[in-house]
């Protein structure tokens, strides 16, 4: 199976794996929402596909946005960070809206924190109208809504649910709409309106009746089922290349084997031909011998190592046993001082050395540490970050930064390898 036929075949993999997420938060199942969600990134994290690594982390933060919201915030964060290289991208704006969903429910012990949502919604606004992403416009107004009802500005929530409900319901997003009812009950039962909320309940049931129906539920079974029959394919697949590669590499030993019989004789040849060599030219090989003597007796006396190696050299051996990478405040000075080493002595050594400066053989450093954890099973049951920051690193950030600019890849797929080998 070619490269490419195994990239498609693991992206239509983290599709279905994504799908299904999606389905089980649309029944509020947030656990296994969760479960089908981190596999799907899990695939795209290995296949670098940014959009996809993008929704998938917009997903991930939504199972938690009820339950820990600090949790939702930092994956969100992320998948704002990763998508600014796509300015105005739709995944970009959901991004954004559900960072401001997240304060505006923390307004509830925080009230500062209706002023950030106020100011995200803002952006959202005006990134749906600039790129017209008409599905976010409702969500939007929604919001606005709710923020009205926690001033005590009823009359202008009711307004902003209003507009919100008409909008999502010309857009056709029946379970948006659901949702915007819901919210808007409390804003009628505040404003003694109780003949609309009558209204308002009926058309919410309707609307609920429709979602619910067998069809759907079917589908659901459906998905579930040819998402399983998908994964059931992929190992078989799997499975075939394993046993293909086996019997590459027995035909590959047969051919060592051959290749070390002829090699054997040719050797011996060798020898014997060299024997006769060595006898005719002996007394080149003394004079060549009295010549290597005296030079490396001048060598011996100048020293053998010049002022570069021997910084390096110091430098490795303190970092070696002292260890001072793992504090994450550490500073170069300090490290001089301990090598009794001028700034300049010590830069010059690095570059010598095909180190730009301090910094870049500290985060080598520190990221060679990171790899020989990951390789110890002893560390298996710590997080990534916790590693990271054992090893030194001050921020998230930097360590990721780093870990990519010295072994190419992100620190998760690294680990994933490593196990995957360790499997096998």
């Amino acid at each position: 199976m070619g490269y490419a036929e195994q990239q498609k075949d693991s992206t239509s993999l983290g599709d279905a794996y994504s799908i299904l997420g999606n389905v089980f938060l649309g029944l509020n199942n947030r656990d296994k929402a969760r479960y089908y969600i981190q596999k799907s990134h899990n695939v795209f994290t290995g296949l670098r596909d940014t959009l996809r690594i993008c929704v998938s982390l917009n997903d991930w933060g939504i199972t938690y946005s009820s339950q820990n919201q600090d949790s939702a915030l930092l994956l969100y964060n992320e998948s704002l960070r990763m998508i600014r290289k796509y300015p105005g991208h739709f995944i970009g704006v959901v991004s954004m809206f559900n960072k401001a969903d997240i304060y505006l429910n923390k307004a509830e012990k925080t009230p500062a924190c209706l002023d950030t949502a106020r100011i995200l919604l803002d952006e959202v606004y005006r990134q749906c109208q600039e790129n017209r992403i008409a599905e976010g416009i409702p969500k939007v107004l929604g919001a606005y809504g709710k923020i009205a009802y926690k001033t005590g500005d009823y009359a202008k929530s009711r307004q902003y649910y209003d507009e919100a409900i008409a909008a999502s319901e010309k857009h056709g997003d029946i379970n948006n709409t659901i949702s915007l009812m819901a919210e808007s009950r409390d804003v009628y039962n505040k404003s003694g309106r109780l003949d609309e909320l009558v209204r308002l309940d009926d058309r919410i049931r309707f609307l609920q009746d429709s979602v619910r129906s067998d069809v759907q539920q079917m589908a659901i079974l459906d998905k579930e089922w040819l998402f399983r029959m998908q994964e059931k394919e992929l190992e078989n697949k799997l499975l075939r290349e394993t046993l293909e590669r086996e019997e590459r590499i027995s035909q590959l030993r047969l051919i060592l084997i051959i290749i070390l019989t002829i090699g054997t004789a040719l050797l011996t040849a060798l020898i014997i031909w060299n024997r006769k060599l060595q006898r005719g030219l002996g007394m080149a090989y003394q004079a060549l011998m009295v010549r290597y003597r005296a030079e490396r007796k001048d060598s011996d006396s100048a020293g053998l190592m010049s002022p570069n190696a021997i910084v390096m050299q110091r430098l490795s051996d303190y970092f070696e046993t002292h260890k001072p990478y793992i504090n994450p405040d550490i500073r170069v000075s300090d490290v001089q001082k301990n090598l009794d080493v001028s700034a300049q002595e010590l830069s010059a050594a690095l570059r010598k050395n095909g180190f730009e400066n301090f910094n870049a053989f500290l985060n080598q450093t520190r990221v060679q540490e990171v790899q020989r954890r990951f390789e110890n099973p002893e560390f298996d049951h710590y997080s990534v970050e916790a590693i990271a920051k054992d090893a030194g690193f001050g921020s998230r950030t930097s360590f990721y930064r780093a870990f990519e600019t010295v072994t190419g890849v992100r620190p998760a797929y690294y680990r994933s390898q490593i196990r995957r080998n360790t499997d096998q």
